[in-house]
């Protein structure tokens, strides 16, 4: 068979060059079947092939079947193996992956020491993938070439907070409604770190939690100080105040001169304002005085870590979940350590054994009452997580947080009856198993006091949430719609902006068999509602509700993020704090192509 005569020095393919040569035409390039090398003109091929690879031709002759089944095999192997546009010099695909390590990166508060590990993941990751040796130079080409250096990182980091910034201004100026989550935290750096979360409703009723801004004000700040950079934040992006529905704070003095400023503000529109229910919770649980249990867990916990002489408690005692991050914030010691006062009790024995062999006194753990006020703690501790986590949910109605209010003081009332009965309620169920197995003695009138205080303090701080509660519960019953009306506009919204008789008129303009739980229904009857078109007073008082905060939940997560950015080394170390906390607790998806694509512009 004669040789192709093509002499151009940007030969298009020709097909016998693959019999020949063993090459073949993959995505528009000419490449060796036996290495994975680009070629370009015939002579360049011919060369290359008796050149490199002399022995093929002698264990595969030309023109043989089992030349043609090793060609047709090694071209399946390479079509199929890899993209080769992957190592082209204007390929976006560095540059995504780029992005995409930048993002695990902030994910994981990862080091720039970690980029090293990314790239032999990657490496590893490729060979083991495609397997093929004639590869392996173009796979540690691709590798090598990754924009994975310090700056390169600290690029891509800047560019993804930005991306994220600018979805949430966008749907800010897009939402009908927004209320905020304002809470100060005053012990991360020299000045007071003010972060914001707002919480937007839209037009088809869909809502969405997001980091608006974290600024900083003077550790003497006032009110009106902190007012004035509030309102700042918002015009610094043109985003108008007059759809601020509600603030949520955390309940203290200078919050709520904060709240008094905002409302003498002639442009802020009139909201609706709430003390977090997690931070008076917290509150709650200072009644509970139980220190010297919380101060005896703490010592043995810093000496099985200090020691390290028995690997799994100090595995088990040194990661970093033994701070509950609802409650990081809190001054109540034995709610903030809520795991690892759990993981002490479930692990006593061991505990004790290693503090025996270490000749290590803590006469306490010896004294029945000792042990029994833990697992009291403990299982209140749980069953305070049960409700708070429910309040987790973003889905949540304004009234469900409410509800599990009530339903822990439901709870309280009971265990209060059952220690008056010198008995032990099934809500605590170590302190149950303790006293029932080992015979420990049950002082039911310690644990009736701590759990009466917590219980009267439930019900002095939370007054409020009672009045609501009766409130909703009335709307269930699907009262004369004119009272129904007067209740919606007075009792739960009266502060809103919207004429009461033009609510009342809409409700009796309500057909009759809808069930009038303006509170209640988000795929019943408000879609209805809003598909309509016919109520919309209505809809803005629920838009108003549904939008609305009670706790400050994401603030103090923001805070937990932000004490352990300041605690480590990591790729967001010396970025922007409020962008670094962005990238920690955002739950949007950055557009990395359409970031990439930017890149390569």
């Amino acid at each position: 068979m004669e040789s192709p005569t093509t002499t151009s020095r940007h030969a298009s393919f020709n097909p016998e060059w693959e019999n020949t040569y063993a090459c073949s035409q993959i995505n528009e390039k000419i490449v060796c079947l036996l290495c994975g090398l680009e070629l370009s003109t015939e002579i360049s091929i011919q060369r290359h092939h008796q050149s490199r690879h002399p022995d093929f031709s002698v264990n595969f002759p030309l023109n043989s079947q089992v030349r043609v089944s090793e060609i047709l095999s090694k071209k399946s192997e390479m079509s199929s193996s890899i993209d080769l546009n992957l190592c082209n010099d204007n390929s976006s695909t560095r540059v995504l992956m780029s992005f995409q390590v930048a993002q695990k990166l902030v994910k994981d508060l990862g080091s720039f020491e970690d980029i090293e590990v990314y790239q032999n993941f990657f490496a590893d990751a490729m060979r083991a993938m495609f397997g093929s040796t004639h590869l392996e130079a173009r796979i540690n080409r691709f590798v090598d070439n990754l924009e994975l250096s310090r700056s390169a990182i600290a690029e891509r980091i800047e560019s993804i907070a930005d991306d994220l910034e600018s979805q949430i201004l966008n749907d800010l100026a897009q939402c009908d409604y927004f209320s905020c989550q304002v809470v100060a935290a005053s012990h991360l750096s020299d000045q007071v770190q003010v972060i914001v979360f707002v919480r937007m409703i839209f037009h088809d009723l869909s809502t969405r939690e997001d980091l608006f801004t974290i600024f900083s004000v003077s550790r003497n700040h006032t009110d009106l100080d902190l007012h004035k950079a509030f309102k700042k934040e918002f015009l610094s992006v043109c985003i108008s105040l007059d759809k601020l529905a509600g603030i949520t704070t955390d309940g203290s003095s200078i919050m709520s001169g904060f709240v008094a400023q905002c409302r003498a503000d002639p442009d802020f529109p009139r909201f609706k304002s709430f003390h977090c229910v997690l931070h008076r919770l917290s509150l709650c649980c200072e009644e509970i005085q139980v220190k010297p249990v919380i101060t005896s867990a703490d010592k043995i916990v810093e000496l099985i870590i200090s020691e390290g002489s028995n690997q799994r408690l100090s595995e088990l005692f040194g990661d970093e979940d033994n701070l509950d991050e609802l409650f990081c914030y809190s001054g109540v010691d034995w709610l903030r350590k809520r795991s690892m006062l759990q993981k002490f009790y479930d692990n006593f024995g061991e505990i004790v054994d290693f503090l025996k062999t270490s000749d290590k006194i803590f006469p306490e753990l010896c004294h029945p009452d000792w042990l029994s006020t833990l697992a009291y703690i403990v299982d209140l501790n749980q069953l305070i997580s049960w409700q708070t986590r429910e309040m987790e949910d973003t889905s949540n109605y304004l009234h469900q947080n409410f509800e599990s209010i009530e339903e822990l003081k439901s709870a309280m009332e009971y265990a209060v009856d059952s220690f008056e009965d010198n008995s032990i309620s099934d809500l605590f169920p170590r302190l149950k198993n303790l006293v029932s197995e080992d015979d420990t003695p049950f002082d039911s009138d310690k644990f009736l006091v701590l759990t009466d205080n917590f219980l009267e303090s439930l019900m002095n701080r939370f007054g409020d949430v009672t009045e609501t509660q009766w409130v909703i519960n009335y709307l269930r019953c699907s009262r004369s719609k004119k009272e129904s009306s007067g209740i919606v506009s007075s009792v739960i919204w009266g502060c809103h902006p919207v004429n009461f008789s033009d609510i009342a008129n809409e409700i009796g303009n309500l057909p009759v068999d809808d069930d009038l739980s303006l509170l209640d229904s988000e795929v019943g009857t408000w879609q209805r509602i809003l598909q309509s078109k016919s109520y919309p007073n209505l809809l803005k008082v629920y838009k108003r509700i549904r939008c609305s905060f009670t706790t400050t939940r994401l603030c103090d997560r923001a805070i937990f993020h932000m004490s352990q950015i300041s605690s480590k080394q990591s790729v967001l170390s010396n970025c922007d704090i409020k962008k670094a906390v962005l990238l920690c607790v955002s739950s949007r998806q950055p557009d990395l192509h359409g970031l990439a694509a930017r890149v390569l512009d």
